[in-house]
């Protein structure tokens, strides 16, 4: 039995050295085992302890998701501490009145210096049930912030039910542990906290915490760390089928004659799709907003479960949650155990029980519940057989028509998107008593006209749309987390603010890679950076933004050249045939090779750029067991170029050398995230930051991308000098005596977090130089 939140610490401790948290910092993989959250608690508890926060007292967090964000908040449980989680996308001005309203004593933004404090198990303040553990504050959008308080009886009460659930399946989960989740969630939301914190403890899972809501980061996550739940707003799971219907063209097709059809069958006959997001991925998990119904059929029909979950952060999150196992259509699941769940007169749904929160904070804790204990939740809904609940929409969304009929603005939006021609739709009440549209065309062509009749033909006379507008904007306000349409702003302006866009050729390559990441991450889509280059116009990025994915070749990343049986058969091939005939043409003198015994791990090489035959030469000067981990960057467009035409010198250059493209123009990103991996396994990256081989036997200005690569994959650099090749270059001499080429390595080095891309840029080509 548990009585408080810390239990969920003695599990983790008692997890030991397994995974328990990962995340990407930067370019890196980082992986945080159960003991070292535990630690990491202890720590904080110290921290706050030194600093007299105890408790009662409130801390703001207000940080990305993390394993220091979890730490931070078993510590802070530790002392009786309430936390008051925000969103990192929180601007100056609402924290600032969420900070008027609660006199928080602490702002965790970042790690803290722990070191100093130990890591042993701390005794914990008296702590009890109806202790708060936390105030989650709503978004204020339009208006004051309001924070819900929490206690530990109302998150343990949405727990407990899952907890008793999962021990029916637990003998099974010995077959394919870990599972692993995929939370997209932030940790400042109740149903994040949940599905990111205490459901992985329960179920000895790993949870995988990934920033990026693009399609392709997603798949590729899921894919690669073998997820098997992915848990998400209901908008993630509509970009990621857009994403595979615009990727697979009969997709669409091949799924209206899939629903008849038995589940074995459908997962047979998508198995392309399976295969994209790994084969261990089973289901996804849907919170925070309504999930449209063709997007839950559509996922259905592939083949994956769909769980979702209906709540409140009044209601710590869940109010009900429907079973993994035993779903049904359009169900957002029966009552959590232990819950009452009841419709009054207007179906709207009230809920009484453990998990509804005491009240809001003014001050203090002020009730939000009525006489009976009863909370009005605003929500309408329907019972349908067997007590599963349906979600119909927000009561104070709810439009009633001048002859007393109610509409739902979700059941027109659901025949709208419907629509081929209309990406996404809004419905909003006009003069009150009617419903307008507000639609975002799929295509700038588009017959809206057209779409808004057909939909009409699918809804009551009642419910018809007869106004309509567009959106200007590739995708509607939306709140920050949960990802919900704000339709405040579509009632309140007509004319919204839009994003402005610098002019492309006035961004350098480190620019570009900015402004792209931020520009997906506002409208969740793709952008293929090898279509934009310095030509690219204001209007060509309109475009693509709109069309949500430019066309362009891709770069071949060989993946398959870093894992077996590439890895075995290449040092075998290289010491009997390559290494022998590199040395009979060209034995390389060497200086400095003894710093690099001091290099444990992976590391960064960067070199000046002279021939191309260079990578082979630093390679026969590098000790054994460098030799056999190094990953090669080079041009990007000769290794499409040779995968195009050249497939032959393509594989061979690969398996033999272990290259990977560094675009000269675009596409860093994506290569910059193939270093990392190359470095998560266990390689290190050779890297020509010049870009281009010397004209003059001078060494060139280094491009500005080697810093930020630099700082994102945070291991020793290791400088090294070509000296002696540029003249046999220029006499095209091919067999020299040895000693004729020196490579000088210099003294590994790393920078310090503050230090800025430019700043790194810099000092490491005066390294290169200094040689």
């Amino acid at each position: 039995m548990r009585e408080t939140l810390l239990s969920f610490l003695d599990d983790c401790l008692a997890r030991g050295e397994e995974t328990a948290v990962v995340r990407r910092r930067g370019l890196r993989l980082s992986r945080s085992s159960g003991a070292e959250i535990a630690g990491r608690a202890f720590q904080f508890a110290r921290e706050l302890e030194v600093r007299g926060i105890g408790h009662g007292d409130r801390v703001l967090f207000w940080t990305e998701n993390s394993p220091e964000w979890i730490a931070a908040f078993f510590g802070c449980l530790l002392r009786g501490v309430i936390v008051v989680p925000l969103d990192l996308k929180s601007t100056p001005d609402f924290v600032a009145r969420v900070q008027e309203q609660v006199s928080a004593k602490l702002l965790f933004t970042d790690v803290l210096p722990l070191d100093h404090h130990s890591t042993a198990p701390y005794t914990a303040t008296q702590i009890s049930t109806d202790d708060l553990v936390e105030i989650v504050f709503t978004s204020g959008t339009t208006t004051e912030p309001k924070g819900v308080c929490l206690t530990h009886r109302n998150l343990l009460a949405n727990l407990k039910p899952i907890e008793t659930e999962f021990r029916k399946y637990a003998r099974w989960e010995r077959l394919v542990h870990p599972l692993r989740f995929l939370c997209l969630l932030p940790l400042s939301h109740v149903f994040g906290q949940l599905m990111g914190i205490f459901v992985p403890q329960i179920t000895g899972a790993e949870v995988h915490f990934l920033e990026s809501y693009k399609p392709s980061d997603i798949i590729e996550t899921a894919k690669k760390q073998r997820i098997n739940v992915v848990i998400s707003v209901p908008r993630v799971l509509e970009t990621l089928r857009e994403k595979l219907v615009h990727d697979h063209g009969n997709l669409a097709r091949d799924l209206e004659t899939a629903g008849d059809r038995h589940f074995l069958r459908n997962w047979w006959a998508f198995r392309h799709i399976r295969r994209r997001f790994g084969w261990r991925l089973w289901a996804f998990v849907s919170g925070g907003a309504t999930l449209e119904p063709q997007v839950e059929t559509f996922w259905r029909r592939l083949g994956y479960a769909v769980v979702q979950g209906y709540g409140m952060t009044e209601t710590a999150s869940l109010t009900s949650l429907s079973h993994p196992f035993r779903t049904v259509q359009g169900s957002i699941g029966k009552p959590v155990a232990g819950q009452e769940v009841k419709l009054n007169g207007n179906g709207e749904i009230l809920v009484r029980g453990d998990s509804v929160s005491p009240g809001y904070w003014r001050g203090g804790v002020k009730p939000l519940a009525d006489e009976q204990g009863w909370i009005h939740t605003g929500d309408i809904g329907e019972v349908g057989p067997n007590g599963h609940i349906f979600f119909r929409g927000r009561s104070k969304e709810t439009i009633v028509t001048a002859a007393g009929m109610k509409i739902y603005p979700s059941d027109l939006e659901s025949a709208l998107d419907s629509q081929p021609e209309i990406k996404a739709s809004a419905v909003i009440p006009f003069d009150d008593t009617e419903a307008m549209a507000v639609l975002i065309p799929s295509e700038p062509n588009a017959d809206l006209n057209a779409a808004v009749a057909r939909a009409n033909a699918s809804l009551a006379e009642f419910q018809r749309i007869r106004h309509w507008t567009t959106w200007p904007e590739p995708d509607f306000p939306r709140t920050i987390g949960t990802r919900k349409i704000i339709k405040e702003q579509l009632r309140n302006h007509s004319s919204p603010h839009s994003i402005v866009i610098p002019t492309i050729s006035d961004l350098d390559s480190l620019g570009r890679v900015e402004l792209l990441s931020k520009l997906e991450d506002q409208y969740q889509i793709e952008l293929d950076e090898a279509a934009i280059t310095e030509t690219t116009t204001v209007e060509d990025l309109e475009q693509m933004v709109r069309k949500g994915q430019a066309e362009a070749v891709p770069y071949p990343y060989p993946s398959w050249a870093m894992r077996f049986p590439t890895t075995w058969i290449r040092p075998l091939i290289y010491h009997l045939f390559l290494l022998p005939l590199s040395r009979i043409m060209c034995s390389v003198r060497t200086e400095g090779v003894e710093r690099l015994r001091n290099v444990n791990g992976p590391a960064l090489l960067i070199s000046n750029h002279v021939t191309h035959v260079d990578a082979p030469l630093i390679v026969s000067a590098l000790p054994f067991r460098w030799r056999l981990r190094l990953a090669i960057a080079m041009s990007g467009e000769h290794l499409r170029e040779w995968r195009s035409n050249k497939k032959l010198t393509y594989a061979l250059g690969a398996a033999l050398f272990n290259v990977f493209p560094l675009p000269r123009q675009s596409g860093f990103r994506k290569s910059f995230a193939y270093a990392g991996e190359a470095i998560d396994r266990g390689f290190s990256v050779l890297i020509f930051p010049e870009g281009h081989e010397t004209t003059d036997g001078r060494i060139q200005s280094f491009k500005a991308g080697i810093g930020m690569l630099a700082a994102d994959l945070n291991v020793p650099i290791v400088p090294i000098k070509l000296d002696g090749l540029f003249e046999l270059k220029q006499r095209r001499q091919f067999f020299v005596r040895p000693g004729t080429v020196t490579v000088t390595f210099g003294e590994p080095v790393q920078f310090p977090p503050e230090q800025t891309p430019e700043e790194i840029t810099r000092e490491l080509e005066a390294r290169v130089k200094e040689l």
